[in-house]
């Protein structure tokens, strides 16, 4: 039985990249020696009970020993991303598993598919059973696959509960010649489901007459019940359909418990789901995404990351090169030179820290031997790295040295490049971040190109009027801490674009009006921008889910009287008609009287939003908090307060008051997912004590 669960769990790994070609072809070797010595102690039981061999000591000696030895097969390449306990778990099903919504019970679905699918090809395997979960879903699937109806000649759906093989026969049309029938079997390549409610059914005494070698003949049983665990040896393989939640297990280990209590659980299950159970992938995102906590933007980009094609022939491993652009993307110029260094130079075996820390001294890649530390430490937590057991040397994982060395796009990033990329080198995405830009291309022509990053690009200060013109497909698009002043007017053409990103961009300070031609625009970010007000086209972008926006534009006394100038920051009704928006974050001026006079009507705007699961306003008044409160808890429209995610500032705010708090406390501060700061408070009142109940951190000043 112990033998036969570690075949099982596996055979699973084995339907999940990553796996090395090596590694994989020597757990293929061994699941088959596993089925080659059932084989031979189902002979040896048969030959006993027909009385063909009177005593089974002597016949059985030599398997148990075979047994013993195939029990040793070692799975250290697997650990590498799961962790042991995870695999001990599964080979005796002791894993707390629960299921608590649909898109995880379709997810594990998926898996379990694709495993079926893999397993058709592989001769060994004929009779299959799937068990746990929602296993009917998972013959549903496979049976209307076009493939599947292109490879068999026959595919039937059968209860078990009446005779097998009369039920087969009056679907043929056979009945009730058995014969006739097991004569056409054989010359047929067939895929038979068996719907065993209770998992009783032996499989291999199902049409013992059918099998024929030169044809692809599968059986396999969907066990409906719950917590039923067919006997042993009655298949040649065991689809526990809670095993294939492994992927979701793994991200939730490395990100944490906080996935379950957040609402950003079912983000958490699309990127899962966008790394097509690629293990080493969903570990790098959980990691990568942890320290960002809940930015909707970033989990958003990260999707879309993950769902980008390629036209490189090269590239075997499409999920993890996303993998790797995404966290390369947010990686510190000195990380990101100090891991391309590790991918073109170090030994397979790796190197001792020491040494390698001098190595990038000694190429100006770090400053100093702390630098260096912490950067092997981040790249070690990251996943990027792996570290010995006793943490004195590191090595980089073979399949991100594969992806970096052959992914040359992925190292554009960070290189000071001042002129822009050749035609070959524009593709479907390309990052220039991090670089020495000043000027651009006019016109480019690129119709394939669908991502394009250019943030921190702190010398570009201009955008040519007419450089987005050629690019109809773009769909990312960040200018995130350059000097722009002004968007080009090409750029309200991109009909395709979903995010785009402005942040940090302190010298813009105007959102022109056609920004409501972008009807597709998911994702707006201008946080850390000097614009002085929304345009009232915004409310035109009935798509958006995210909205970040920075108000900080010159509110001095001289500008009062300018008929040019808002009297308000968000125009009414911009914000009620977004009705999609999921996370909405309003920057603004303390200073900025236009604020006092405008906020009452946003926060009445704000509790019209029923998907809202990520909010930080500030409030002048305490009243204010109220209003929110109640209008969220008697309103059918803003999600419970208690479900979100909110960053409230309440109160008189100046900045020369918050600026007092120290940098570290405030970016620890500004990381909790639920957190208020009171200002000028002199008690506190029943508003602020309802907060504190949701809060998870609180400073008052």
């Amino acid at each position: 039985m112990e033998l036969n669960r570690r075949k099982d769990v596996v055979s699973l790994f084995l339907s999940y990249p990553p796996m090395n070609s090596m590694n994989k072809e020597r757990h293929k070797n061994w699941v088959r020696d596993v089925l080659k010595i059932n084989d031979k102690v189902r002979r040896e039981t048969e030959m006993f009970s027909t009385g063909k061999i009177e005593s089974v000591s002597d016949v059985f000696f030599e398997t148990v020993k075979t047994i013993e030895l195939l029990l040793k097969h070692s799975l250290d390449d697997i650990e590498a991303y799961v962790p042991p306990r995870i695999i001990k778990q599964m080979c005796w099903q002791t894993r707390p598993i629960t299921w608590p919504d649909e898109k995880l019970s379709n997810l594990a679905v998926n898996f379990a598919t694709r495993q079926i699918l893999e397993e058709i090809e592989n001769p060994e395997v004929q009779r299959i059973r799937v068990f746990e979960g929602d296993g009917i879903r998972v013959m549903l699937a496979v049976k209307g696959l076009p493939q599947i109806r292109k490879r068999f000649d026959i595919v039937l759906q059968v209860d078990t509960s009446s005779g097998i093989e009369e039920n087969i026969a009056i679907q043929l049309g056979f009945s009730p010649n058995r014969g006739k029938l097991n004569e056409f079997l054989k010359t047929k390549s067939f895929l038979i489901f068996l719907d065993d409610g209770f998992g009783r059914t032996n499989l291999y005494e199902v049409g013992k007459e059918w099998w024929n070698s030169n044809n692809i003949q599968k059986i396999v049983c969907i066990t409906r019940g719950q917590k039923i665990y067919p006997r042993t040896m009655t298949e040649d393989l065991l689809i526990n359909l809670d095993d294939h939640l492994l992927p979701w297990q793994l991200f939730c280990l490395n990100f944490g418990k906080n996935v379950h209590l957040s609402c950003f659980q079912h983000k958490s299950i699309d990127v899962v789901e966008k790394c097509c159970g690629h293990l080493l992938a969903v570990v790098l995102m959980a990691r990568a995404l942890k320290r960002v906590r809940f930015d909707f933007s970033v989990w958003e980009h990260a999707c879309y990351m993950l769902s980008l094609q390629h036209n490189r022939s090269q590239m075997v491993d499409r999920v993890l090169c996303n993998t790797l652009a995404f966290i390369l993307g947010r990686c510190l110029d000195s990380a990101h030179e100090c891991l391309k260094h590790c991918a073109f130079y170090m030994e397979r075996e790796g190197r001792d820290k020491v040494g390698l820390i001098q190595e990038w001294i000694r190429h100006a890649l770090i400053r100093n031997f702390d630098e260096g530390q912490k950067i092997v430490g981040d790249l070690v937590s990251a996943f990027l790295l792996e570290s010995s057991e006793n943490g004195s040397s590191v090595r980089i994982r073979e399949e991100i040295r594969e992806v970096l060395v052959n992914s040359l796009f992925l190292l554009r990033g960070g290189r000071g490049f001042t002129k822009e990329p050749s035609d070959e080198e524009w593709e479907v995405e390309i990052q220039l971040m991090n670089n020495k830009f000043s000027k651009l291309p006019n016109s480019p022509n690129r119709p394939q190109l669908c991502t394009l990053f250019l943030q921190n690009n702190r010398f570009l200060c201009a955008i040519p009027p007419l450089f987005f013109q050629h690019m109809p497909i773009l769909q990312i698009l960040d200018l995130s801490h350059t000097k722009i002043r002004s968007l080009p007017h090409s750029l309200f053409g991109l009909a395709q674009l979903k995010t785009l990103l402005l942040r940090g961009c302190k010298l813009l300070m105007e959102l022109p009006p056609e920004v409501g031609e972008l009807h597709n625009l998911k994702v707006l970010d201008f946080e850390g921008t000097e614009i002085i007000r929304l345009p009232v086209e915004v409310g035109k972008l009935t798509n958006l889910t995210s909205l970040k926006m920075s108000f900080y534009g010159d509110t001095n006394d001289r500008w009062k009287d300018d008929q040019y100038y808002p009297s308000k920051i968000i125009p009414q009704n911009v914000v009620s008609n977004l009705l999609q928006l999921e996370e909405l974050i309003i920057d603004v001026s303390p200073d900025d009287k236009r604020w006092n006079s405008n906020v009452k009507d946003i926060v009445e705007e704000v509790c019209q939003l029923d998907r809202l699961n990520t909010l930080q306003i500030y409030l002048p008044e305490v009243l204010l908090l109220n209003d929110l409160w109640k209008n969220a808890s008697s309103s059918s429209s803003l999600a419970n307060i208690s479900g979100m995610h909110f960053r409230f500032t309440v109160g008189s705010h100046m900045k020369r008051i918050i600026s007092c708090v120290p940098l570290d406390v405030a970016a620890k501060f500004g990381e909790q997912e639920r957190y208020l700061k009171y200002v000028n408070g002199e008690c506190f009142p029943i508003e602020i004590e309802k907060i504190l109940e949701e809060a998870t951190a609180f400073v008052v000043y």
